[in-house]
């Protein structure tokens, strides 16, 4: 069966921490088609300021990731409310019923899985896909892909250790006129600047 990796998140903004952890996956998993998904209203933060057009502009940069990478702003569908994945899961089933789903996600994220909203549905869709932000933090991660293996899942622990960086950080950075060097894609920068963001 064909292999869809699904990456979402608020990518906001997205930067080469991204970048590095979606080639991780991208290898790990093979898959024929790559969808990077910039949520409308993250369940988990507080509306984006930054609109999704221009998030998903900034993140067109991942295309260079890997093969058949798309930027895709199927969210919009649903932006007046909140980004559940559930809700996104059954919109890319219905355009892609014949894929396999692998949802590539923070390890933070991973942890946290269990109180996402309909949890067991899209355990039971999707094989998930996460990675250890430190050393210490990847005996937790392995525990975790235990119970929800017990729970019916599938989990894949990418041995690639993602890039120290955050959005958090880097919008910190930019409110303060710091540099960015070796956090974003020129490309990403250059929307940025062109949109005054994050000032």
């Amino acid at each position: 069966m064909k292999k869809l990796l699904i990456y979402g998140g608020g990518f906001n903004p997205p930067h080469l921490g991204h970048a590095h952890l979606l080639r991780a996956a991208i290898r790990a998993v093979e898959p024929q088609l790559t969808l990077v998904v910039p949520s409308a209203i993250s369940p988990h933060k507080a509306a984006a300021a930054v609109s999704l057009n221009l998030r998903a502009q900034m993140c067109r940069f991942l295309k260079n990731c890997g093969k058949n990478v798309r930027v895709s702003e199927i969210e919009h569908a649903g932006r007046h409310d909140k980004s559940y994945t559930i809700k996104t899961m059954r919109r890319l089933k219905r355009l892609y019923p014949d894929f396999a789903f692998y949802l590539l996600v923070g390890g933070d994220m991973l942890l946290s899985f269990e109180r996402w909203r309909h949890w067991r549905r899209i355990l039971a869709m999707a094989t998930l896909v996460a990675a250890a932000r430190e050393p210490e933090e990847r005996l937790a991660l392995e525990r975790k892909k235990e119970r929800l293996e017990r729970a019916g899942g599938h989990v894949l622990l990418l041995d690639e250790k993602p890039l120290p960086m955050s959005s958090s950080g880097i919008r910190d950075i930019l409110k303060h006129g710091g540099s960015t060097e070796g956090l974003l894609d020129p490309s990403v920068l250059s929307v940025i600047e062109k949109n005054r963001l994050y000032r």
